[in-house]
């Protein structure tokens, strides 16, 4: 149940990017990367700004990407495979925040899986060794 909201917003910033709305999908996947820093093993991010870094790093690159949509958007036209490279990238990190987002929740973390926030923590840590080379590849 947790994970619902997932599919929704992935549809909403691919489609905001699909239809050139860059500026909306840019405050979208804002929103949802603000969103996560008030979870519980990262509030507060002045003493958790390492596992929120780990997690965040390949999200906000995937954010400035949107921009690139923007001002290379004739050379994108032209180049379909880079449209959908950038599709996919953008649904690929989309989907995953929200999903790591439902993940630093409490009701998930502990109530679903059992684990305490310094494991979640950890988890985070470990993340960036991991997602960025599966997305690439699978992007």
């Amino acid at each position: 149940m947790p994970f619902l909201l997932s599919p929704p917003l992935n549809a909403l910033i691919t489609g905001l990017i699909f239809y050139k709305k860059w500026k909306y999908a840019f405050v979208a996947f804002s929103v949802m990367i603000v969103a996560f820093l008030f979870t519980p093993p990262i509030w507060p991010v002045t003493e958790n700004a390492l596992p929120a870094a780990a997690v965040l790093f390949d999200k906000i690159i995937a954010l400035l990407l949107i921009f690139q949509c923007e001002v290379r958007e004739e050379a994108f036209v032209r180049q379909g495979i880079c449209v959908l490279f950038h599709f996919v990238l953008h649904r690929k990190r989309s989907r995953q925040h929200v999903g790591v987002t439902d993940f630093a929740t409490p009701m998930v973390y502990s109530g679903i899986f059992g684990y305490a926030a310094a494991d979640v923590q950890f988890f985070f840590l470990l993340s960036p060794f991991a997602y960025p080379a599966v997305r690439i590849i699978q992007a």
